[in-house]
């Protein structure tokens, strides 16, 4: 008995979907679709998260705008001159403790539609996402879904 063979199926695809996607808007609007991505502390303390987002970010087309700062202020206030509609940020686990719910307030004042954090949250999930955490990007997560959402909610806030 013979079986069917298995259809044929590039894992890039969905990437280069939505990076043309990313080409399109470039094209219409003179811009790409962007993510403020938002360091928390000292750049040695979040350079991995970062530069791990930024690709992530740049493998669905979305680009990476963004400050690195100490203080929630001066981030908040990058955001706010930045122009964008969603926040990622990068940091410690230690530094999300107690910044999260105080940037998560000042990027909804300040007209964030969607605030995303590098790493997993555990058991911290339902609390950080009352505070006003949209989703998670970590190592394993669906990155191809996430992308998908990001970009649709960038669509949706332009």
């Amino acid at each position: 008995e013979a079986t069917a063979p298995l259809p044929r199926a590039r894992l890039a695809e969905p990437f280069e979907a939505l990076r043309a996607a990313s080409d399109a808007s470039l094209v219409a609007d003179g811009q790409r679709p962007g993510a403020f991505l938002m360091g928390l502390g000292e750049l040695a303390a979040h350079a991995g998260r970062s530069m791990w987002i930024r690709n992530l970010l740049a493998a669905g087309g979305v680009e990476a705008l963004g400050a690195e700062a100490d203080e929630p202020h001066d981030v908040l206030d990058a955001f706010r001159t930045s122009g964008a509609r969603v926040a990622v940020l990068c940091g410690r686990d230690a530094d999300y403790l107690e910044r999260i719910p105080v940037l998560c307030a000042g990027l909804r004042e300040a007209g964030a539609a969607a605030v995303l954090v590098a790493g997993r949250p555990g058991e911290r999930e339902a609390a950080w996402r009352e505070a006003g955490v949209t989703d998670f990007l970590y190592l394993g997560c669906d990155v191809v879904e996430a992308l998908r959402t990001l970009v649709s909610t960038l669509e949706a806030s332009a």
